[in-house]
């Protein structure tokens, strides 16, 4: 399965996002001089695949950071980490509502370990930090039988291609992913101002 993490779509998607937050600073510094000046510009640029492409990328994870009150470059770092485990960058900015649901599946549904999963979901949802909740998740699998997995796993839906695979890895298939992951373009606090700021002169 290590081999599989580091395909050609991953490296695409990292220099993908290094163009589009290139991009965007780009622009955003350009017309710094004045909102208005900005709203002309933004209106007239829009239309070019390319800037379009790259702020409604990453407004989308900006949004989603701002909705659960987690630092951007935290989220960032998670999509990442979706992308290098072969999931989609859509199924990472979802994983906190995805992993919402699953507690609350469980907690109604289950017993046992299920009941102690549902548990540590919950605890470090309020944590609002993707790393944990992830390692969280990890340490807890290996509690529950194969039987228990599989209703897991159906639970999350067949097109929960990153978190299947994030279960499913050994330590040193987890660490490679963690690596690529750390070692891809991020949306930093400087970029998504950017994003804001743009956002509100187009309003």
């Amino acid at each position: 399965m290590a081999g599989a993490l580091f395909s050609k779509a991953t490296i695409n998607f990292g220099i993908n996002t290094q163009n589009a937050l290139q991009q965007l600073q780009n622009f955003q510094r350009g017309f710094s001089g004045g909102i208005g000046q900005m709203k002309t510009a933004l209106a007239g640029f829009v239309g070019y695949q390319g800037l379009k492409g790259a702020y409604e990328g990453v407004k989308q994870l900006v949004d989603i950071s701002d909705k659960w009150r987690v630092p951007v470059e935290k989220m960032s770092q998670m999509r990442n980490l979706f992308i290098a485990m072969g999931g989609s960058a859509s199924e990472a900015l979802g994983v906190f509502d995805t992993f919402k649901n699953l507690a609350n599946q469980l907690e109604l549904h289950s017993s046992g370990p299920l009941k102690d999963l549902s548990a540590i979901l919950r605890t470090n949802l309020q944590k609002k930090d993707p790393e944990a909740l992830i390692a969280a998740f990890r340490s807890q699998w290996r509690y529950l039988d194969k039987d228990a997995q599989e209703e897991v796993l159906k639970m999350l839906g067949a097109d929960s291609v990153g978190i299947r695979n994030i279960l499913r890895a050994n330590s040193q298939e987890f660490a490679a992913a963690q690596y690529a992951a750390r070692n891809m373009p991020k949306v930093s606090d400087e970029d998504a101002k950017a994003v804001r700021e743009i956002t509100k002169s187009s309003n």
